[in-house]
């Protein structure tokens, strides 16, 4: 028993009628015979009445006209999943995902990628930007949301947002009440880093920012992500850089003061490997892109924050 059997069975089946169903198949009367009689020698079951006049189904045939249908429309739509995944219509894409990203641009972008993008789910892996682009370059995702600066060799990036470094502090800071402040005041304040370990090139940042403003930051905690950096500054216990964008985040008692020195900024990228040739990607690159270009209600906002705080 094989498809093209079982398809030509169906044709049989709705025609009643071999003459009908042989131009139905684009085939002669006698390869359609032969393909019914194989069919039926196969089954051990009569799946026609004929005589030369009329052709009915037998129970068998009508039985396995109901299995023939489902049968070849599962194998139908295998053949379309398959043509749609190729295509990129329908798939998985793997996200890196940040928990400070959507307080920058990239909640609009993850928003993009749920609503342009039908037919392809999306599994999110929180993961930190080391994290994300070790996994991008072993193909384990296949998009990341990376904070630079960072070590980005191999990857192919797409910028998103950049903005100037803020200091985070207690409320009860001893100078949470000025809007700017030189950064070499702090010298003697407790600095939250992330591991060097989970982002290397941000713990350096801002190691070499305090050494460049003349000391050398206390470093009593470690946080694994910025937002959990600023949860500790909530807490009181000490001082935290971060993006100016996380100032969104809603901590309570933490101010954010502006840096008088020259401020360092950090970006937040889009990455991807470019070896990975997923048509999923590809589709979901594109629609990010778009939405990029689209004018951001965030993003006005920051420019002009951008231009009270340069002025």
């Amino acid at each position: 028993m094989d498809l093209r059997g079982l398809r030509y069975f169906m044709v049989l089946a709705q025609e009643l009628h071999f003459g009908r169903a042989a131009i139905r198949l684009n085939i002669s009367q006698p390869p359609l015979t032969q393909h019914i009689k194989k069919l039926e020698a196969d089954l051990g079951a009569l799946l026609f009445e004929r005589n030369n006049r009329t052709v009915r189904l037998t129970v068998a045939g009508t039985a396995l006209l109901h299995e023939t249908r489902r049968v070849i429309g599962d194998i139908d739509g295998l053949r379309r999943v398959v043509r749609e995944a190729q295509s990129g219509e329908m798939g998985l894409l793997r996200a890196g995902f940040m928990s400070s990203a959507p307080f920058a641009r990239s909640q609009e972008l993850y928003g993009c990628l749920a609503r342009d993008l039908p037919g392809v789910s999306v599994t999110w892996y929180g993961l930190t930007t080391s994290e994300q682009i070790r996994a991008l370059r072993n193909f384990q995702i296949d998009l990341g949301f990376l904070h630079l600066p960072a070590d980005i060799r191999g990857l192919t990036l797409l910028p998103v947002i950049s903005d100037k470094m803020v200091l985070a502090v207690h409320v009860s800071h001893r100078f949470a009440n000025r809007q700017r402040a030189q950064l070499s005041l702090f010298c003697d304040d407790g600095f939250i880093l992330p591991p060097r370990e989970n982002a290397p090139g941000l713990h350096d940042l801002i190691v070499s920012t305090c050494q460049a403003a003349g000391f050398s930051p206390e470093i009593p905690h470690r946080a694994r992500d910025m937002l959990a950096m600023i949860g500790l500054v909530s807490m009181g216990t000490g001082v935290a850089m971060v993006p100016r964008w996380l100032t969104a985040s809603g901590f309570p008692d933490v101010r954010y003061l502006q840096i008088s020195e020259p401020c360092p900024t950090v970006q937040l990228v889009l990455a991807w490997n470019p070896e990975n040739k997923s048509p999923v990607l590809r589709r979901s690159l594109d629609a990010l892109e778009r939405a990029l270009t689209r004018p951001s209600s965030n993003r006005r906002r920051a420019a002009s924050n951008n231009e009270r705080d340069d002025h």
